[in-house]
């Protein structure tokens, strides 16, 4: 066998691997929510970035913010998608919307007890975002809260 033919083995094996280990952390990041196969049409929809406070993901991805009847969905945008994990939480899963500056961007901390961790999604019209998502019941808190550079807690 030349050594041309095993490289083209090791690294067509070694792709084969990282699909599998990105597919995996991939599925294991997502939470779906069964009452989201019915929604075709988000009723708002905002993009900027996310910053997983807890877990795996702490690069800020573009996101995709989705307001439905039934809860929020956070989608990357392709072909990020293909890396990213989406969550969905419905409205009375939400613990707490909070109006928050991280590195002087504005954004907001979404906590839900059924997530891993709050989820902080910067935008810079954030308190625009903050009150559709208080029309849908959710408790709110528009004082913002400067977060601390080194820690999104």
């Amino acid at each position: 066998m030349s050594l041309g033919l095993l490289l083209v083995i090791w690294v067509a094996v070694v792709f084969c691997a990282a699909l599998l280990i990105n597919r995996y952390f991939r599925r294991r990041g997502s939470r779906r929510v069964a009452a989201a196969r019915s929604a075709h049409t988000p009723l708002k929809s905002f993009t900027g970035n996310v910053r997983w406070t807890t877990g795996v993901y702490s690069t800020p991805p573009r996101y995709t913010l989705e307001m439905y009847d039934w809860g929020i969905r956070f989608r990357p945008v392709p072909p990020l998608s293909l890396l990213f994990p989406t969550v969905e939480v419905t409205y009375h899963e939400v613990d707490e919307v909070q109006a928050v500056i991280y590195r002087s961007d504005p954004g907001i901390r979404l906590f839900s007890s059924v997530l891993s961790g709050p989820i902080l999604f910067l935008r810079h019209d954030s308190l625009t975002l903050l009150e559709a998502i208080s029309t849908r019941g959710v408790t709110t808190t528009t004082e913002p809260k400067v977060l601390n550079r080194w820690s999104l807690d």
